[in-house]
């Protein structure tokens, strides 16, 4: 046992086994670690209104307001690399928390509350048995049993008379899940949609890209789908109506710029990586019934086999002479169509190892057309790899530049939407290239820019490979087309050159002075360092006469 202080709080640690082995760890732990003793899996601290699992930090009860010095709590759980924790405040009047491993989960742990017990029993003799055990455990623990608060659901012919004076329901909460006899509760897909639908109407009040709205869309708008994914297959309708919960959030409510395949494809292709609700939903059941057959410890593999059916080889098992289910569940037929589909399309993917969001990316791949490759093709060539060390503004500019999509006369004119191609400043056919470059209101404004930043104007424009000419050149054809925009409202060209390169300076030195703001001198003029600009007394200054 050892009692330390963290800022003035005492942290007491008894039997952790906590190997050091960072360079960089300081006397401080490694004192510590030598005053531990035998290795045991959990260390008890107090004075810490939190509960922490050395996996990952989980933030506390609430007990008392929120969580006190839990920076210090995770610091010292990082270093130590400890497997597990117990945690617990002043006189034990919190119960300890700890962390258990789901079985076949690829690594995922939980914390079960002392007060939050999901119990399955198989007849009223295995209920008696436990009540004995826990009894026993509470003599040393001083912990009881609250039937009051209990629930229990009954399945087939369990007796009620056995349960005492538990209460009996006909739903479950597990894990977020509700549940009844029959397998996931039907409300749970409304659920899921009320919940997306209402994130969705929060997150499109910010100012979001169209890049933090794919990452929005998959780390909050299908949490709790991808969640349930896990035991329950998503119905078509339900997956139809997230998907257009996803495209209304994406494009505000307007119709999306590209088809579904090509917004699926991964980032690094030039796509957004999008989520297809049922394909990601069926991969999902494919990996956890793989894994829960895999675990030699998992309870159910005998039921687990017989409700798969006959036609179990895509979990991997070999043929029994057992009984098996001559129709099987929904779950598992939606596993077993994932798995032809993958052998078919995607022979190459490790279903048990690669993510899932990688699986589906490379189904949407093979399910490409020619002419969706070609045009893939094209916007990853087109696609600056530079995009996330520029401008917020010039994100989604750039993203709708390289697929081709920016609402030029031409695009709009095929579309049936203006009566002619015309460009709005000097009467020619508006393609994306004439606009941006070719213009006669956007050539001047390459010369200026050009003999002020040292850049290379179109056509050799793409050889500009330094972090400021390219900054500089993606802020330029950001304001050409801002200024084409203005024209295009007026109904009447606009083609003064300096304001157009005033708004370019004004992109360039706010961004500027962002990054020096958060990166700092020395950082900053890594990266930055040009004739166009010099630091005086920490902020920037420009050698070029403002207009």
């Amino acid at each position: 046992m050892l009692d330390t202080y963290v800022d003035g709080k005492r942290v007491r640690f008894t039997n952790v086994y906590a190997p050091v082995t960072r360079a960089d760890t300081n006397s401080f732990f490694k004192e510590l670690h030598a005053s531990l003793a035998e290795p045991l899996p959990h260390v008890i601290l107090g004075d810490f209104n939190c509960v922490v699992d050395s996996m990952r930090d989980i933030r506390g009860p609430g007990r008392g307001g929120s969580t006190y010095h839990a920076k210090e709590l995770v610091k010292i759980l990082r270093h130590l690399r400890l497997t597990d924790a117990w945690v617990h405040l002043h006189d034990d009047t919190f119960g300890a928390t700890r962390g258990l491993p789901l079985t076949g989960s690829e690594g995922l742990r939980v914390l079960a509350y002392a007060d939050d017990v999901s119990l399955f029993v198989r007849n009223p003799s295995s209920l008696e048995r436990f009540r004995h055990i826990f009894r026993s455990y509470a003599e040393v623990s001083g912990a009881q049993l609250n039937e009051a608060k209990s629930k229990a659901l009954l399945f087939g012919a369990f007796p009620a008379d056995a349960i005492g004076n538990i209460s009996i329901v006909t739903t479950v909460k597990v894990l977020g899940v509700f549940y009844t006899c029959e397998g996931v509760a039907a409300p749970t897909w409304t659920r899921v949609l009320e919940r997306a639908q209402r994130f969705t109407e929060r997150a499109s009040q910010l100012d979001l890209t169209l890049h933090e709205k794919a990452l929005a869309a998959k780390t909050s708008v299908c949490a709790l789908a991808l969640h349930v994914s896990r035991v329950a297959v998503m119905p078509a309708k339900a997956a139809t109506q997230l998907n257009r919960i996803i495209t209304s959030f994406m494009w505000n409510g307007k119709p999306p710029l590209l088809r579904r395949s090509l917004l699926q494809m991964a980032v690094s292709e030039g796509g957004l990586g999008l989520p297809h609700a049922l394909t990601l939903s069926k991969i999902l059941a494919l990996k956890t019934a793989r894994s829960l057959f895999q675990a030699s410890d998992y309870l159910g593999r005998g039921l687990l086999l017989y409700w798969s059916g006959a036609s179990n080889n895509w979990l991997g098992a070999s043929r029994q002479p057992v009984p098996l289910a001559e129709t099987p569940s929904q779950f598992y037929k939606g596993a077993s169509a994932a798995m032809r589909m993958l052998s078919k399309e995607a022979p190459g993917c490790d279903v048990d190892a690669d993510p899932p969001a990688r699986i589906a990316e490379v189904l949407n791949r093979a399910q490409l057309d020619e002419e969706e490759k070609a045009q893939a093709k094209n916007a990853k060539r087109a696609m600056p790899t530079y995009i996330q060390g520029l401008p917020r503004e010039t994100h989604d500019f750039l993203w709708k530049k390289a697929w081709n999509v920016l609402p030029t006369r031409q695009r709009l004119h095929k579309l049936g939407i203006v009566p002619n191609a015309r460009c709005p400043n000097c009467r020619e056919i508006e393609t994306q290239r004439h606009a941006l470059l070719d213009c006669t209101a956007a050539k001047p404004v390459w010369r200026i820019v050009a003999r002020c930043f040292g850049i290379r104007p179109p056509p050799y424009h793409k050889r500009n490979k330094s972090a400021f000419a390219r900054l500089v050149t993606a802020c330029t054809l950001l304001a050409i087309w801002k200024r084409r925009s203005l024209a295009e409202a007026r109904r009447s060209p606009v083609r003064a050159t300096f304001p157009v390169v005033a708004i370019i300076r004004l992109l360039v030195w706010t961004y500027l002075s962002e990054e020096l703001e958060a990166s700092g001198e020395e950082k900053f003029l890594r990266r930055w360092h040009t004739k166009f600009f010099f630091l005086r007394a920490g902020k920037l200054v420009s050698p070029i006469t403002p207009y």
